[in-house]
């Protein structure tokens, strides 16, 4: 899967999936209402597309994608990984860090506290590796449970 957004005009998304060599189809967008950045999946068990709000649907035949925007984050997602269903990052702007466990989402924005964006995120085993910049300087958190 690919997904894209203009984030100088919200409503101009793009999400395909390639099914094969010379095969790319599009897939539905609906309700992403807000430019797209990043995605993370575990094929038919759940699809999260992020950018300016978290997205997430269980098929992708399924039409309209669910967001709780405010609920999970105000700030805009620069990029979404995951472990497994129970154990996802997101980060982005105003230095946002978020972790979901399955049941909820947790901000660790107070924790992290710097006064820029995250750009960049993995995940693996109990480490969360995230870079960006904050003001002139580049910064790179790292996060272990």
């Amino acid at each position: 899967l690919a997904a894209g957004g203009n984030i100088l005009a919200g409503h101009d998304n793009v999400l395909l999936q390639v099914k094969n060599s010379n095969s790319v189809e599009k897939v539905s967008s609906e309700n992403a209402n807000w430019p797209l950045r990043s995605l993370w999946f575990i094929s038919n068990r759940n699809y999260y597309i992020s950018g300016s709000g978290i997205y997430q649907k269980h098929f992708l035949d399924e039409n309209a994608w669910k967001n709780d925007i405010y609920l999970i984050t105000t700030y805009s997602t620069n990029r979404i990984r995951g472990r497994e269903i129970n154990d996802i990052v997101a980060t982005g702007g105003a230095g946002e860090l978020i972790h979901f466990n399955g049941n909820y989402w947790k901000s660790f924005i107070d924790v992290v506290g710097i006064p820029g964006n995250y750009y960049g995120t993995a995940i693996f085993n109990n480490t969360i590796v995230t870079v960006g910049q904050s003001s002139n300087r580049a910064i790179l958190t790292i996060g272990r449970r």
